[in-house]
């Protein structure tokens, strides 16, 4: 099996977010530009990838319950984890605010 050590995960992870934070950007821009009044308005959009790479650290991870989707669109890189708590079967908090936490979901055993 590939091992992916935690500095390529978290490598990866800080790719996802500064191409979400470039088209958030993006939008921004577009939002400005939009309601400023000029008549031609414009959209853009470009393929990131981010979908594909989330998928590829599910599969090198063994993220069978897509924790790493969660973390990144749900709990918007770990800032929503306090609003959102997880907890495991017993009730216990899991922290998910950093990419660390993140990565020690991936490997517990339960």
């Amino acid at each position: 099996m590939v091992r992916l050590s935690f500095k390529d995960f978290k490598r990866h992870i800080n790719d996802i977010k500064a191409l979400m934070n470039l088209q958030d950007r993006i939008d921004n821009f577009k939002h400005e530009y939009n309601k400023s009044g000029v008549k031609d308005e414009f959209e853009f959009y470009f393929p990131t990838g981010i979908d594909n790479i989330i998928q590829l650290l599910a599969l090198l991870t063994n993220d069978k319950d897509e924790w790493i989707s969660y973390w990144v669109y749900e709990l918007n890189f770990g800032k929503r984890a306090d609003e959102l708590k997880c907890t495991d079967k017993d009730g216990n908090k899991i922290p998910m605010n950093t990419i660390e936490d993140l990565w020690a979901v991936l490997h517990s055993e339960g």
